[in-house]
Protein backbone atom coordinates (compact mmCIF):
# COMPACT_ATOMS: atom_id res chain seq x y z
CA UNK A 1 0.00 0.00 0.00
CA UNK A 2 1.53 3.17 -1.07
CA UNK A 3 1.91 5.74 2.25
CA UNK A 4 1.14 9.16 0.58
CA UNK A 5 1.93 11.36 4.17
CA UNK A 6 5.29 10.53 3.91
CA UNK A 7 7.80 11.97 2.04
CA UNK A 8 11.14 12.13 0.81
CA UNK A 9 13.07 14.29 3.28
CA UNK A 10 15.03 17.17 1.45
CA UNK A 11 18.57 17.37 1.33
CA UNK A 12 19.69 20.02 2.72
CA UNK A 13 23.56 21.45 2.52
CA UNK A 14 25.08 24.12 3.83
CA UNK A 15 28.74 25.75 2.47
CA UNK A 16 30.84 28.56 3.59
CA UNK A 17 30.26 31.96 2.02
CA UNK A 18 31.54 31.95 -1.58
CA UNK A 19 32.72 35.72 -2.67
CA UNK A 20 32.96 34.16 -6.40
CA UNK A 21 31.78 34.95 -10.23
CA UNK A 22 28.89 32.74 -12.23
CA UNK A 23 28.49 32.70 -15.44
CA UNK A 24 24.32 32.24 -15.48
CA UNK A 25 23.19 29.80 -18.01
CA UNK A 26 19.20 29.57 -18.39
CA UNK A 27 16.09 30.76 -19.85
CA UNK A 28 16.15 32.87 -16.75
CA UNK A 29 17.80 36.36 -15.68
CA UNK A 30 17.89 38.19 -12.59
CA UNK A 31 15.90 41.18 -12.21
CA UNK A 32 17.72 44.12 -14.10
CA UNK A 33 20.31 41.68 -15.71
CA UNK A 34 19.83 41.59 -19.89
CA UNK A 35 18.95 38.16 -21.44
CA UNK A 36 21.44 36.84 -23.67
CA UNK A 37 21.25 37.07 -27.61
CA UNK A 38 20.42 33.36 -28.11
CA UNK A 39 17.58 32.09 -30.61
CA UNK A 40 14.72 30.37 -28.58
CA UNK A 41 15.31 27.69 -31.04
CA UNK A 42 19.21 27.21 -30.61
CA UNK A 43 18.84 24.88 -27.89
CA UNK A 44 15.49 22.64 -26.86
CA UNK A 45 13.52 19.71 -27.91
CA UNK A 46 10.23 18.57 -28.15
CA UNK A 47 8.74 16.54 -25.07
CA UNK A 48 5.59 14.22 -25.12
CA UNK A 49 2.35 15.46 -23.60
CA UNK A 50 -0.27 12.65 -22.29
CA UNK A 51 -1.58 11.91 -26.10
CA UNK A 52 -4.94 12.99 -27.49
CA UNK A 53 -6.17 10.04 -29.19
CA UNK A 54 -7.37 11.99 -32.54
CA UNK A 55 -6.64 15.36 -34.26
CA UNK A 56 -6.19 18.83 -32.00
CA UNK A 57 -7.51 21.66 -34.34
CA UNK A 58 -7.25 24.76 -31.93
CA UNK A 59 -5.80 25.26 -28.64
CA UNK A 60 -6.98 28.64 -26.22
CA UNK A 61 -5.94 29.68 -23.01
CA UNK A 62 -8.21 30.70 -20.60
CA UNK A 63 -7.48 31.57 -16.88
CA UNK A 64 -3.90 30.07 -16.88
CA UNK A 65 -5.09 26.91 -18.18
CA UNK A 66 -4.36 25.53 -21.48
CA UNK A 67 -7.76 24.27 -23.41
CA UNK A 68 -7.16 21.83 -26.04
CA UNK A 69 -10.14 21.34 -28.92
CA UNK A 70 -10.39 18.67 -31.99
CA UNK A 71 -11.63 15.08 -33.17
CA UNK A 72 -11.22 13.28 -29.95
CA UNK A 73 -13.09 11.25 -27.75
CA UNK A 74 -10.51 10.24 -25.15
CA UNK A 75 -7.79 12.82 -23.98
CA UNK A 76 -4.76 10.92 -21.88
CA UNK A 77 -6.56 7.61 -21.35
CA UNK A 78 -9.85 9.92 -20.18
CA UNK A 79 -13.06 8.55 -22.01
CA UNK A 80 -14.89 11.57 -21.09
CA UNK A 81 -12.37 13.99 -22.44
CA UNK A 82 -14.79 14.15 -25.56
CA UNK A 83 -14.05 17.21 -27.98
CA UNK A 84 -12.70 19.88 -26.11
CA UNK A 85 -9.83 19.29 -22.98
CA UNK A 86 -8.14 21.07 -19.88
CA UNK A 87 -4.22 20.90 -19.46
CA UNK A 88 -4.31 20.34 -15.73
CA UNK A 89 0.04 20.25 -15.65
CA UNK A 90 0.03 16.10 -15.59
CA UNK A 91 -2.99 15.01 -17.84
CA UNK A 92 -6.35 15.85 -19.02
CA UNK A 93 -9.30 16.76 -17.54
CA UNK A 94 -12.90 17.04 -19.04
CA UNK A 95 -15.21 19.71 -19.28
CA UNK A 96 -18.43 17.94 -17.67
CA UNK A 97 -20.12 15.57 -19.75
CA UNK A 98 -18.22 17.21 -22.53
CA UNK A 99 -19.78 17.61 -26.34
CA UNK A 100 -21.46 14.99 -28.40
CA UNK A 101 -23.21 14.27 -31.90
CA UNK A 102 -26.40 13.46 -32.17
CA UNK A 103 -25.36 10.67 -34.26
CA UNK A 104 -23.30 8.93 -32.01
CA UNK A 105 -19.95 10.45 -33.63
CA UNK A 106 -17.18 12.27 -32.48
CA UNK A 107 -17.59 16.34 -32.09
CA UNK A 108 -15.09 18.67 -33.98
CA UNK A 109 -14.07 21.33 -32.56
CA UNK A 110 -12.51 24.02 -34.22
CA UNK A 111 -12.07 27.19 -32.77
CA UNK A 112 -12.08 28.54 -29.21
CA UNK A 113 -12.19 31.90 -27.44
CA UNK A 114 -11.35 33.29 -23.75
CA UNK A 115 -13.69 36.85 -23.41
CA UNK A 116 -15.69 37.92 -20.60
CA UNK A 117 -14.74 34.72 -17.99
CA UNK A 118 -15.97 32.22 -20.35
CA UNK A 119 -14.62 29.72 -23.03
CA UNK A 120 -16.54 30.02 -25.97
CA UNK A 121 -16.27 26.39 -28.12
CA UNK A 122 -17.57 26.17 -31.90
CA UNK A 123 -17.45 23.38 -34.32
CA UNK A 124 -19.46 20.54 -35.13
CA UNK A 125 -21.26 19.12 -31.78
CA UNK A 126 -24.79 18.60 -30.24
CA UNK A 127 -26.01 18.83 -26.70
CA UNK A 128 -23.25 20.44 -25.18
CA UNK A 129 -22.88 19.09 -21.38
CA UNK A 130 -26.54 17.17 -22.07
CA UNK A 131 -28.53 20.50 -23.20
CA UNK A 132 -30.12 19.22 -26.72
CA UNK A 133 -30.22 23.22 -27.50
CA UNK A 134 -26.51 23.57 -27.48
CA UNK A 135 -25.76 22.82 -31.12
CA UNK A 136 -22.47 24.27 -32.68
CA UNK A 137 -21.75 27.33 -30.41
CA UNK A 138 -21.71 27.33 -26.56
CA UNK A 139 -19.73 28.45 -23.54
CA UNK A 140 -18.11 27.41 -20.29
CA UNK A 141 -17.90 29.52 -17.04
CA UNK A 142 -15.90 26.60 -15.34
CA UNK A 143 -18.37 24.53 -13.89
CA UNK A 144 -21.21 23.97 -16.79
CA UNK A 145 -22.08 24.75 -20.42
CA UNK A 146 -25.06 27.61 -21.29
CA UNK A 147 -25.86 28.67 -24.68
CA UNK A 148 -24.47 32.08 -26.40
CA UNK A 149 -27.89 32.33 -28.55
CA UNK A 150 -30.25 29.85 -30.73
CA UNK A 151 -29.75 30.27 -34.74
CA UNK A 152 -26.55 28.81 -35.87
CA UNK A 153 -27.02 25.87 -37.77
CA UNK A 154 -23.66 24.82 -39.09
CA UNK A 155 -20.18 24.28 -37.95
CA UNK A 156 -18.28 27.15 -36.39
CA UNK A 157 -14.61 28.19 -36.96
CA UNK A 158 -13.59 31.21 -36.11
CA UNK A 159 -14.31 33.33 -33.19
CA UNK A 160 -13.78 37.50 -32.29
CA UNK A 161 -15.27 39.80 -29.63
CA UNK A 162 -15.13 42.56 -28.68
CA UNK A 163 -17.37 43.77 -25.29
CA UNK A 164 -20.63 42.08 -25.66
CA UNK A 165 -20.60 41.55 -29.11
CA UNK A 166 -19.34 38.13 -30.70
CA UNK A 167 -18.47 37.79 -33.82
CA UNK A 168 -19.17 34.31 -35.52
CA UNK A 169 -17.63 32.64 -39.11
CA UNK A 170 -18.10 28.66 -40.14
CA UNK A 171 -20.02 27.17 -42.75
CA UNK A 172 -23.07 28.12 -41.31
CA UNK A 173 -25.93 29.51 -43.48
CA UNK A 174 -28.84 31.49 -42.75
CA UNK A 175 -28.80 32.09 -39.25
CA UNK A 176 -31.24 32.83 -36.76
CA UNK A 177 -33.85 32.46 -39.91
CA UNK A 178 -31.71 35.48 -41.68
CA UNK A 179 -30.48 34.86 -45.24
CA UNK A 180 -28.20 37.73 -45.06
CA UNK A 181 -26.27 35.78 -42.12
CA UNK A 182 -24.08 33.53 -43.96
CA UNK A 183 -21.03 32.65 -42.90
CA UNK A 184 -20.48 35.61 -40.60
CA UNK A 185 -22.64 37.23 -37.72
CA UNK A 186 -22.55 38.89 -35.03
CA UNK A 187 -24.24 38.21 -31.57
CA UNK A 188 -25.12 41.71 -29.98
CA UNK A 189 -26.25 40.29 -26.61
CA UNK A 190 -29.62 40.34 -28.17
CA UNK A 191 -29.71 39.52 -31.89
CA UNK A 192 -27.98 38.32 -34.86
CA UNK A 193 -26.69 41.07 -37.03
CA UNK A 194 -25.62 40.59 -40.40
CA UNK A 195 -23.94 42.14 -43.11
CA UNK A 196 -24.68 43.47 -45.84
CA UNK A 197 -25.76 40.19 -47.98
CA UNK A 198 -23.59 37.98 -45.79
CA UNK A 199 -20.74 35.73 -47.69
CA UNK A 200 -20.67 32.78 -49.74
CA UNK A 201 -18.35 30.64 -48.65
CA UNK A 202 -16.64 29.44 -45.42
CA UNK A 203 -14.95 31.99 -42.79
CA UNK A 204 -11.88 30.65 -41.19
CA UNK A 205 -10.29 34.02 -39.71
CA UNK A 206 -11.75 37.16 -38.06
CA UNK A 207 -9.46 40.04 -36.59
CA UNK A 208 -9.22 43.98 -36.41
CA UNK A 209 -6.84 46.00 -38.43
CA UNK A 210 -6.49 49.69 -37.56
CA UNK A 211 -10.19 49.71 -36.52
CA UNK A 212 -11.07 47.99 -39.53
CA UNK A 213 -12.93 44.69 -39.10
CA UNK A 214 -11.18 41.88 -41.21
CA UNK A 215 -12.44 37.86 -42.26
CA UNK A 216 -10.58 35.70 -44.46
CA UNK A 217 -11.40 32.59 -45.53
CA UNK A 218 -12.62 30.48 -49.06
CA UNK A 219 -15.36 33.20 -50.01
CA UNK A 220 -15.13 35.23 -53.22
CA UNK A 221 -16.46 38.18 -54.73
CA UNK A 222 -17.45 39.77 -51.16
CA UNK A 223 -19.49 42.82 -51.40
CA UNK A 224 -19.66 41.71 -55.51
CA UNK A 225 -16.14 42.83 -55.83
CA UNK A 226 -13.64 40.59 -57.53
CA UNK A 227 -10.97 41.89 -55.87
CA UNK A 228 -12.53 40.52 -52.48
CA UNK A 229 -12.00 37.19 -52.69
CA UNK A 230 -10.67 35.35 -49.91
CA UNK A 231 -10.15 38.37 -47.45
CA UNK A 232 -12.31 41.46 -47.31
CA UNK A 233 -12.72 44.32 -44.74
CA UNK A 234 -16.03 45.73 -43.45
CA UNK A 235 -16.64 49.31 -44.32
CA UNK A 236 -19.31 49.81 -42.38
CA UNK A 237 -22.19 48.90 -44.99
CA UNK A 238 -20.85 46.64 -47.50
CA UNK A 239 -17.90 44.83 -48.18
CA UNK A 240 -14.65 45.63 -49.81
CA UNK A 241 -11.18 44.32 -50.46
CA UNK A 242 -8.06 44.39 -48.34
CA UNK A 243 -5.01 44.94 -50.62
CA UNK A 244 -4.54 43.81 -54.41
CA UNK A 245 -6.29 40.22 -53.89
CA UNK A 246 -5.16 36.90 -53.00
CA UNK A 247 -5.24 33.46 -55.56
CA UNK A 248 -6.41 31.10 -52.33
CA UNK A 249 -7.82 30.78 -48.75
CA UNK A 250 -7.34 32.82 -45.92
CA UNK A 251 -6.55 30.63 -42.64
CA UNK A 252 -5.52 33.07 -40.20
CA UNK A 253 -5.23 36.56 -39.60
CA UNK A 254 -2.83 37.57 -36.83
CA UNK A 255 -1.82 40.80 -35.34
CA UNK A 256 2.08 41.22 -34.10
CA UNK A 257 2.56 43.14 -30.73
CA UNK A 258 4.25 45.63 -32.73
CA UNK A 259 0.65 46.22 -34.50
CA UNK A 260 1.62 44.85 -37.44
CA UNK A 261 -0.68 42.73 -40.02
CA UNK A 262 0.02 38.94 -41.13
CA UNK A 263 -2.17 36.71 -42.83
CA UNK A 264 -1.45 32.83 -43.62
CA UNK A 265 -2.86 30.32 -45.84
CA UNK A 266 -3.29 28.63 -49.15
CA UNK A 267 -2.07 31.30 -51.05
CA UNK A 268 0.87 31.41 -53.53
CA UNK A 269 0.57 34.95 -54.74
CA UNK A 270 -0.59 38.10 -52.19
CA UNK A 271 -1.00 41.06 -54.04
CA UNK A 272 1.14 40.05 -56.83
CA UNK A 273 4.46 39.21 -54.95
CA UNK A 274 5.36 35.30 -55.94
CA UNK A 275 7.31 34.92 -52.62
CA UNK A 276 4.29 35.39 -50.46
CA UNK A 277 3.69 31.68 -50.48
CA UNK A 278 1.41 30.87 -47.49
CA UNK A 279 2.21 33.59 -45.49
CA UNK A 280 2.33 37.79 -45.98
CA UNK A 281 2.83 40.65 -44.15
CA UNK A 282 1.03 43.92 -44.62
CA UNK A 283 3.77 46.96 -45.21
CA UNK A 284 1.12 49.58 -45.58
CA UNK A 285 0.62 49.45 -49.17
CA UNK A 286 0.73 46.35 -50.41
CA UNK A 287 1.56 42.28 -49.45
CA UNK A 288 5.48 41.34 -48.87
CA UNK A 289 6.63 38.34 -48.44
CA UNK A 290 8.64 36.35 -45.33
CA UNK A 291 11.54 35.27 -47.44
CA UNK A 292 10.68 32.59 -49.65
CA UNK A 293 7.70 31.94 -47.46
CA UNK A 294 6.55 28.31 -47.04
CA UNK A 295 6.26 25.34 -49.39
CA UNK A 296 2.43 24.30 -48.12
CA UNK A 297 -0.25 25.13 -46.27
CA UNK A 298 -0.21 27.87 -42.83
CA UNK A 299 -2.55 26.98 -40.48
CA UNK A 300 -1.85 29.34 -37.79
CA UNK A 301 1.01 31.25 -36.22
CA UNK A 302 1.72 33.26 -33.07
CA UNK A 303 4.61 35.79 -31.88
CA UNK A 304 6.92 35.32 -28.94
CA UNK A 305 8.34 37.27 -26.50
CA UNK A 306 11.29 37.70 -28.73
CA UNK A 307 9.70 39.52 -31.71
CA UNK A 308 9.49 36.00 -33.93
CA UNK A 309 6.69 34.68 -35.73
CA UNK A 310 5.82 30.48 -35.35
CA UNK A 311 4.34 29.44 -37.31
CA UNK A 312 2.61 25.41 -38.08
CA UNK A 313 0.73 23.92 -40.80
CA UNK A 314 1.40 21.48 -43.36
CA UNK A 315 4.93 22.66 -44.94
CA UNK A 316 7.63 20.68 -44.61
CA UNK A 317 10.74 22.78 -46.14
CA UNK A 318 11.75 25.52 -43.82
CA UNK A 319 15.23 27.36 -44.08
CA UNK A 320 15.95 24.84 -46.51
CA UNK A 321 15.89 21.83 -44.48
CA UNK A 322 14.06 18.94 -46.03
CA UNK A 323 14.00 17.44 -42.99
CA UNK A 324 12.63 20.50 -41.01
CA UNK A 325 8.78 19.77 -40.67
CA UNK A 326 5.44 21.43 -39.95
CA UNK A 327 6.84 24.10 -37.68
CA UNK A 328 9.10 27.23 -38.12
CA UNK A 329 10.13 30.27 -36.77
CA UNK A 330 10.39 33.91 -38.47
CA UNK A 331 12.70 36.08 -36.69
CA UNK A 332 12.63 39.03 -38.58
CA UNK A 333 14.81 38.33 -41.89
CA UNK A 334 14.90 34.47 -42.18
CA UNK A 335 13.43 31.01 -41.61
CA UNK A 336 14.47 28.72 -38.54
CA UNK A 337 13.31 25.52 -37.25
CA UNK A 338 11.89 24.05 -34.29
CA UNK A 339 14.74 21.15 -33.44
CA UNK A 340 13.72 17.66 -35.90
CA UNK A 341 10.08 18.76 -36.71
CA UNK A 342 6.97 16.63 -36.71
CA UNK A 343 6.08 13.42 -38.91
CA UNK A 344 2.91 14.99 -39.48
CA UNK A 345 0.50 18.30 -39.83
CA UNK A 346 0.40 20.63 -37.07
CA UNK A 347 -2.52 22.70 -36.87
CA UNK A 348 -2.61 24.56 -33.37
CA UNK A 349 -0.19 26.77 -31.66
CA UNK A 350 0.06 28.70 -28.46
CA UNK A 351 2.17 29.60 -25.54
CA UNK A 352 1.41 29.02 -21.55
CA UNK A 353 3.93 30.71 -19.61
CA UNK A 354 7.13 29.98 -20.99
CA UNK A 355 5.53 27.17 -22.54
CA UNK A 356 5.15 26.62 -26.38
CA UNK A 357 2.31 24.17 -27.05
CA UNK A 358 1.33 22.45 -30.42
CA UNK A 359 -1.07 20.12 -31.56
CA UNK A 360 -2.37 18.25 -35.09
CA UNK A 361 -2.22 14.97 -36.15
CA UNK A 362 1.03 13.51 -35.78
CA UNK A 363 2.49 10.34 -33.51
CA UNK A 364 6.46 12.00 -33.82
CA UNK A 365 7.79 14.73 -32.57
CA UNK A 366 11.36 15.74 -32.42
CA UNK A 367 12.21 11.99 -33.04
CA UNK A 368 9.76 10.83 -29.85
CA UNK A 369 6.45 9.50 -29.61
CA UNK A 370 3.89 11.95 -29.21
CA UNK A 371 0.80 12.20 -30.26
CA UNK A 372 -0.79 14.93 -31.22
CA UNK A 373 -0.03 17.57 -28.18
CA UNK A 374 3.84 18.40 -27.76
CA UNK A 375 5.86 20.80 -25.88
CA UNK A 376 8.64 22.16 -26.83
CA UNK A 377 11.32 22.49 -24.10
CA UNK A 378 14.11 25.43 -23.96
CA UNK A 379 17.32 24.23 -22.46
CA UNK A 380 20.19 26.11 -20.86
CA UNK A 381 22.76 27.85 -23.13
CA UNK A 382 26.30 28.87 -22.50
CA UNK A 383 26.63 30.34 -25.73
CA UNK A 384 27.12 34.18 -26.19
CA UNK A 385 27.22 35.29 -22.69
CA UNK A 386 29.49 37.13 -20.64
CA UNK A 387 30.64 36.24 -16.90
CA UNK A 388 27.88 37.98 -14.74
CA UNK A 389 28.92 39.51 -11.37
CA UNK A 390 27.05 37.59 -8.27
CA UNK A 391 24.05 39.94 -7.32
CA UNK A 392 24.03 42.03 -4.61
CA UNK A 393 20.73 40.28 -2.61
CA UNK A 394 20.85 35.90 -3.52
CA UNK A 395 21.87 34.18 -6.88
CA UNK A 396 19.72 30.99 -7.55
CA UNK A 397 22.07 28.81 -9.83
CA UNK A 398 20.47 26.56 -12.53
CA UNK A 399 19.66 22.73 -11.42
CA UNK A 400 22.36 19.75 -12.28
CA UNK A 401 21.55 18.01 -13.97
CA UNK A 402 18.94 19.52 -16.30
CA UNK A 403 17.19 17.50 -17.60
CA UNK A 404 16.96 15.35 -14.35
CA UNK A 405 15.77 11.84 -13.56
CA UNK A 406 14.50 10.99 -10.95
CA UNK A 407 16.87 13.91 -8.79
CA UNK A 408 18.38 17.09 -9.16
CA UNK A 409 20.33 19.42 -7.26
CA UNK A 410 19.64 23.19 -6.66
CA UNK A 411 22.43 25.40 -5.26
CA UNK A 412 21.53 29.14 -4.15
CA UNK A 413 24.07 32.38 -2.65
CA UNK A 414 22.54 34.39 -0.16
CA UNK A 415 25.44 37.44 0.40
CA UNK A 416 23.27 39.25 3.03
CA UNK A 417 21.18 36.20 4.72
CA UNK A 418 17.24 36.71 4.75
CA UNK A 419 13.71 35.31 5.04
CA UNK A 420 13.75 32.22 2.74
CA UNK A 421 11.72 30.25 0.34
CA UNK A 422 12.76 27.34 -2.26
CA UNK A 423 9.23 26.22 -3.99
CA UNK A 424 8.70 23.73 -7.07
CA UNK A 425 5.92 24.82 -9.38
CA UNK A 426 4.01 23.56 -12.14
CA UNK A 427 3.70 25.22 -15.75
CA UNK A 428 0.54 26.08 -14.02
CA UNK A 429 1.86 28.28 -11.38
CA UNK A 430 0.62 25.77 -8.38
CA UNK A 431 2.92 24.73 -5.59
CA UNK A 432 4.54 21.15 -5.96
CA UNK A 433 7.11 21.33 -3.42
CA UNK A 434 8.75 23.75 -0.85
CA UNK A 435 12.27 22.60 -0.27
CA UNK A 436 13.11 25.41 1.67
CA UNK A 437 11.50 28.02 4.08
CA UNK A 438 13.66 29.42 7.16
CA UNK A 439 15.69 32.49 7.73
CA UNK A 440 18.75 31.90 6.70
CA UNK A 441 22.47 33.04 7.44
CA UNK A 442 24.85 34.26 4.87
CA UNK A 443 26.09 30.93 2.98
CA UNK A 444 25.49 28.97 0.00
CA UNK A 445 23.23 26.16 0.47
CA UNK A 446 21.99 23.35 -1.58
CA UNK A 447 18.77 21.25 -2.34
CA UNK A 448 17.97 17.99 -3.96
CA UNK A 449 14.49 17.33 -5.55
CA UNK A 450 13.45 13.67 -5.92
CA UNK A 451 10.72 14.44 -8.07
CA UNK A 452 8.02 14.15 -5.08
CA UNK A 453 5.78 16.49 -4.12
CA UNK A 454 4.81 17.92 -0.93
CA UNK A 455 2.57 14.57 0.34
CA UNK A 456 5.39 11.94 -1.31
CA UNK A 457 3.51 11.45 -4.21
CA UNK A 458 5.55 11.09 -7.51
CA UNK A 459 4.93 13.61 -9.70
CA UNK A 460 4.67 13.44 -13.54
CA UNK A 461 7.16 14.04 -16.33
CA UNK A 462 7.51 17.56 -17.58
CA UNK A 463 8.65 21.51 -17.07
CA UNK A 464 9.11 22.43 -13.51
CA UNK A 465 10.14 25.80 -12.32
CA UNK A 466 12.13 26.47 -9.30
CA UNK A 467 11.68 30.07 -7.87
CA UNK A 468 13.59 31.64 -4.83
CA UNK A 469 12.62 34.20 -2.37
CA UNK A 470 13.94 36.13 0.09
CA UNK A 471 13.00 38.88 2.17
CA UNK A 472 16.05 41.02 2.94
CA UNK A 473 17.27 42.07 6.68
CA UNK A 474 18.46 44.81 5.58
CA UNK A 475 15.96 46.74 3.65
CA UNK A 476 12.73 44.44 3.91
CA UNK A 477 12.08 44.19 0.40
CA UNK A 478 11.20 40.58 -1.07
CA UNK A 479 12.90 39.53 -4.44
CA UNK A 480 12.82 36.05 -6.61
CA UNK A 481 14.11 34.55 -8.77
CA UNK A 482 13.36 31.59 -11.10
CA UNK A 483 15.17 29.14 -12.85
CA UNK A 484 13.36 26.17 -15.53
CA UNK A 485 13.58 22.11 -14.56
CA UNK A 486 12.86 19.35 -16.98
CA UNK A 487 11.82 16.28 -15.46
CA UNK A 488 11.92 13.26 -17.24
CA UNK A 489 10.83 9.62 -16.72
Amino acid sequence: MAILNKRPAARFRCFRPLMVMLVLCSTGNLRGQAPPQVSPVDSGYWMPVAGVEQAVDIMEVHNGHLYVGGLFVDAGGNPDCDGVVRWTGSGWEALGPGLRLSNGSEPWITSLLSHNGYLYVGGSFHDAGGDPDLDFLAKWDGQTWSGVAPGINNKVYSLYAEGNNLYVGGNFRNAAGNGRNDHFTMWNDSAWIPFANGLNNTVFAINRYQGELLVGGSFVNAGGDTLADFLARWNGSDWEPFGNGLNHWVQHIGISPAGELYIAGLFTDAGGDPRADHIAKWNGIGWEGLGEGLDREVEEFIFDDSGGLIAVGFFQNVAGDTNSHFIGRWNGTSWEKYGAGFNGETRAIRMLGDSLFVGGTFSIAGGQVSHNVSCWVSLPTAISEAPVPIAEHFSLAQNYPNPFNPATHIRYTLPAGGRTSLVIYNVLGQAVRTLAKDDLSPGTYEQTWEGYDDIGRQVAAGVYLCRLSVTSRHDGKTRAQTRKMLLIR
